[in-house]
């Protein structure tokens, strides 16, 4: 039985218990727009590129639930005009169905679910169960929704249970999917993830394993089931401290370490660790954050000089794989009866380098960027207005049309 009859089953069996509810939406929007040089080109050739992302949530009742998530982004409208003809990718995200049912003192919840979901980096589990603000950091701002930065993601076709004690600040999901962003189609996995929130602790912690299945053994015998590895992943989101004072954030995330007959064949390369702490000093409404990342990035190769490139996408803060970040801003500031935040980025980073590479940090430098992007966000119009700019001041000699960056975006719920 394939993805696509389980839905329908399960849909039609919740369905039946709640068709007498009257259902209503709800969701998020988000829409960017970005000004700035076409990389590729030679001069200044401004581009205006578009971003954007709907989530939606239909609740027939407060036990049935169906979500979907969409986003779109453009590489320049402005040769086009908006309504012409021009290179768009247009992207449904995720679509899932959840019946969350009370009963013995906790919350069971069972999701079925394809595309990518349950990601962790942005709080969404924790949001989804305790009802909580996201604490994220700023440098890892998106415009992508569910399709945008994460630790770790899923993508792929399954389904998840979780239980929830109602007495206790925790809860516990076991996932089983068929992993998309494996190579290999045959690889079901297993995650187990743990939440909690407390006043000055939250955390949100994930182990799993891809399981390869094979029908050939080494000696290219046919068999009825082969497993010689695992494939073992992880991540943790964790904020020591209050969301409103002083804290530490943790995110921290690897993949890709091969265990074969209980020993490791092969650990995770720093490409395929994903770092971020960031420390948060707050006093009324100024906050103070000093961060450090290390992004895996999208590989691919040079086809020029055979060397291996990495592309870290979806960011409007941070374009390169490893680096340094000082935000200053404040967040209680009044623009007539509007509520705003004041800020600015100091961001040096390093394109291609990872943690691994500190030693070797003199073949690097010359390809060194440090990026100061002030930002102001707004309340207003039942959502948040929000305006950034950026200047590259290490290409400002060279370029100084490529070294800036401007972007106006819109962000609400519904």
């Amino acid at each position: 039985m394939n993805l696509i009859k389980i839905c329908t089953a399960f849909g039609l069996f919740v369905l039946g218990a709640t068709i007498n509810a009257a259902p209503f939406i709800s969701g998020n929007l988000g829409l960017n727009g970005t000004v700035a040089s076409d990389p590729s080109s030679s001069s200044y050739d401004p581009t205006f590129a578009l971003d954007g992302y709907l989530s939606g949530q239909l609740n027939f009742s407060s036990n049935l639930i169906l979500n979907a998530d969409i986003s779109i982004n453009t590489s320049d409208v402005s040769s086009s005009g908006l309504f012409g003809d021009k290179i768009a990718t247009f992207r449904m995200d995720s679509l899932s169905a959840t019946y969350i049912l009370p009963a013995y003192g906790k919350i069971h919840s069972l999701n079925v679910f394809t595309g990518r979901v349950h990601a962790i980096g942005k709080e969404e589990f924790l949001q989804q169960q305790f009802g909580i603000k996201p604490f994220y950091s700023l440098m890892t701002d998106d415009w992508f929704g569910v399709n945008g930065v994460n630790i770790q993601r899923i993508y792929g076709n399954g389904f998840s249970y979780t239980i929830k004690p109602a007495s206790l600040p925790i809860a516990l999901a076991f996932l089983a999917y068929k992993n998309k962003d494996n190579e290999d189609d045959t690889e079901p996995t297993l995650d187990l993830k743990f939440g909690t929130v407390t006043k000055y602790f939250s955390a949100e912690l994930m182990m799993g394993a891809g399981i390869p299945f094979k029908s050939e053994d080494p000696n290219g015998n046919k068999v009825f089931l082969y497993i010689d590895s695992i494939n073992l992943h992880s991540a943790a989101d964790i904020l020591i401290g209050s969301s409103y004072g002083s804290s530490l954030l943790i995110q921290f995330g690897f993949e890709n370490m091969i265990v074969k007959a209980a020993s490791i064949d092969e650990f995770p390369s720093a490409d395929d660790i994903f770092i971020l702490t960031e420390l948060r000093m707050r006093e009324g409404g100024t906050q103070v954050c000093m961060g450090v990342f290390n992004i895996p990035g999208e590989k691919s190769t040079d086809e020029t000089t055979g060397d291996t490139i990495y592309t870290v996408s979806n960011m409007p803060f941070i374009e390169d794989t490893f680096g340094a970040n000082l935000t200053i801003m404040n967040d209680r500031l009044h623009f007539f009866d509007y509520d705003m935040t004041f800020g600015v980025h100091g961001t040096f980073s390093v394109p291609n380098m990872h943690f691994t590479d500190i030693p070797n940090f003199n073949d690097y430098k010359s390809d060194a960027n440090f990026k100061v992007s002030p930002f102001m966000d707004v309340k207003i119009f039942g959502g948040v207005v929000k305006v950034l700019g950026q200047i590259n001041v290490l290409d400002l000699q060279d370029d100084k049309g490529k070294a800036i960056k401007f972007s106006v975006g819109y962000k609400t719920s519904f």
